[in-house]
């Protein structure tokens, strides 16, 4: 027993416990303080957020002018910045706080149209560009740079076009055309163009009109004899396809509905073997060279009662009636005018134009359009029937008309005006009656006249002369009372001739 205690009192067995012990009792302190520590700066945290404390005056304010932003750098609005409390305000009395400062960075924009292309020239996109910095972009807002206009190269807007044989494309703006070639047939339709050859034995329908209506032309086998049918499949046929026909010297005859109100361009051409045609009642347009180089036809009835006007050189019936002796023109009673153009012919295409022998006049018509046989040549006669509506002979109407021998005027009770120029070079035209009605002649209407001008009434004449001064010289009765005299008078005159007498 001494000696245990002794061991224990030097403190050899046990020295290594007891520094164990005090290690354990160093961690104690160290984090009883840590804890002191952190309540204490918690308490001052809470103290600082919590206490009561004077609030700031705000007596230390600094001034800072507004500065506009620029294209890439934000700007700020004018505002007092205070030192002491690092609040920011709208006024100097520090009254109105603002919690954002910054304006940011912002181009201003100006808009410019865009430009459409045309079929040769360029446009272009709409843009807006910055009226500071230049840039350009393709939107309002600013976030898509473009560099410059960006550019719409010219381009056509086609169509396709086409006939029994072949489809193109044709620009709807300039007419310019291209891509001229044959159907890719799948069955009854072309895959290009969408023509549909519905029908492909005696003749061929196309669907026209969005499909509502159909328009004709041949089919594959060589028919002599057509008649075309007013509807196909429950919709109307309105019209002869252009080239529909075209160069079917087999067709003996053909049929056309009153259904039918457009004959397109070429319909009939080169249809050597047609010697009768009739034109239906509701044709309103006709296209160019429709009837051109028809030589066997001797007779055209032409019941059209108003189709459209037709420009200098269509040629609508060029060359026709080259292979017979006589060729007949009638118009039908309800005609009611004669289209301008209607027999003009393109005379750099063919010299010989266009033989008829006679044209019968429907007592309906109430006017022949401006230049409506103009050129034709080898016109013979004009026959008017008694009770006519004829009211007036515009200018050109039958000029160059070299072979016209007679015009029955006398039947003309209704005439009031003869145009310009509308009997001039008629040199065979031995005669010619001026009905008491007629109140107006147009300066040159019988240019180079050879023949009798006879005046049913004589007196009340007079040239309206325009300069230098605007005036009216009356003509001579006697003068106009010899068919002879008048001739000469009229036919170099410059000057159109006004009747005030008219009955």
């Amino acid at each position: 027993m001494a000696s245990a205690r002794n061991v224990r009192a030097c403190g050899i067995c046990f020295c290594g416990a007891r520094v164990k012990c005090m290690k354990v009792r160093y961690i104690l302190f160290a984090v009883f303080g840590s804890l002191i520590l952190a309540l204490a700066l918690a308490l001052a945290l809470l103290y600082y957020l919590f206490a009561e404390r004077p609030a700031c005056t705000h007596d230390n304010l600094t001034y800072f002018s507004a500065e506009e932003p620029a294209c890439d750098k934000e700007g700020y609005v004018e505002h007092w910045h205070c030192e002491d409390c690092g609040r920011d305000f709208a006024d100097s009395n520090a009254v109105n706080e603002i919690d954002k400062l910054e304006v940011p960075a912002a181009h201003k924009p100006k808009y410019s149209p865009g430009k459409q292309p045309t079929c040769f020239t360029s446009g272009y996109k709409e843009f807006w560009m910055c009226s500071v910095c230049g840039q350009t972009f393709a939107d309002e807002a600013c976030t898509q740079p473009i560099g410059g206009m960006v550019e719409i190269p010219p381009a056509h807007t086609y169509t396709y076009e086409f006939n029994y044989i072949e489809h193109w494309l044709k620009c709807t703006v300039c007419g310019h055309t291209e891509g001229l070639s044959g159907h890719g047939m799948m069955g009854p339709l072309c895959v290009d163009c969408n023509f549909s050859a519905v029908d492909s034995a005696k003749m061929t329908f196309c669907p026209t009109d969005g499909g509502n209506a159909y328009v004709v032309g041949r089919g594959v086998e060589e028919v002599a004899d057509i008649v075309v049918p007013a509807t196909y499949n429950g919709k109307p046929v309105i019209g002869v396809a252009d080239h529909g026909f075209e160069d079917c010297d087999w067709l003996k005859s053909i049929t056309l509905p009153e259904s039918i109100t457009s004959v397109g361009e070429y319909a009939f051409y080169e249809c050597d073997g047609l010697q009768e045609l009739t034109i239906p009642e509701n044709v309103k347009t006709f296209g160019a060279y429709a009837f051109g180089e028809m030589y066997s036809l001797s007779s055209v009835q032409y019941n059209a009662v108003a189709a459209d006007d037709l420009t200098s050189g269509a040629s609508l019936f060029v060359n026709c009636g080259h292979n017979v002796d006589s060729f007949t023109f009638t118009f039908g009673d309800k005609v009611q005018r004669i289209p301008a153009c209607l027999f003009s012919a393109d005379t750099d295409f063919l010299v010989d134009n266009i033989r008829i022998s006679e044209v019968n006049l429907g007592a309906g018509i109430v006017s022949i359009g401006e230049g409506a046989f103009e050129g034709v040549t080898h016109l013979g006669r004009i026959n008017v029937p008694l009770g006519s509506s004829l009211e007036k002979i515009e200018k050109r109407a039958f000029a160059g008309c070299e072979g016209l021998s007679m015009f029955g005027t006398v039947n003309c009770r209704n005439l009031k005006s003869i145009g310009e120029k509308a009997f001039e070079g008629c040199t065979r035209l031995e005669e010619f009656v001026v009905p008491q009605s007629v109140e107006f002649i147009g300066r040159r209407a019988f240019g180079g006249f050879e023949g009798r001008l006879i005046f049913e009434r004589s007196e009340g004449w007079s040239c309206h002369i325009i300069s230098p001064a605007e005036e009216y010289r009356e003509i001579d009765p006697s003068v106009l009372a010899d068919p002879s005299a008048a001739a000469q008078y009229v036919k170099d005159l410059g000057y159109d001739m006004v009747n005030s007498a008219s009955a």
